[in-house]
């Protein structure tokens, strides 16, 4: 027999999940970092990855603006990070100053990894 739940209440046995930080540098010059659980593989050669962000998203914007951005792969002891990239917006504050972490430029592109 079926139970119907509430989505609420089920939702959360999706967590822990693996999760991603993308990197882009909006319109000011400020590195974001977003937390990002939707996220896929699209490509092996050459390395591609599909990531999903809200339209209203402050993070979209800088995305579509800079026209590049890194995907980083934090480690669990990045947990504390990742969950404040993930619930505060841009828009309102410089995440990296409010809960810095130890970043170093990217090569390839200008962003930081």
């Amino acid at each position: 027999m079926q139970v119907q739940k509430r989505y609420t209440e089920v939702i959360t046995r999706k967590y822990p999940e693996a999760v991603v930080i993308a990197i882009a540098k909006d319109q000011q010059g400020k590195y974001n970092p977003i937390t990002l659980g939707w996220t896929m593989i699209t490509s092996h050669q050459p390395p591609m990855m599909a990531i999903a962000v809200g339209h209203k998203r402050y993070s979209r914007e800088a995305i579509e603006g800079a026209g590049e951005f890194v995907i980083a792969f934090p480690s669990s002891s990045m947990a504390e990070a990742a969950l404040f990239y993930g619930t505060k917006s841009g828009r309102d504050i410089d995440k990296f100053k409010e809960h810095p972490i130890a970043t170093e430029p990217a090569v390839e592109i200008d962003s930081l990894l």
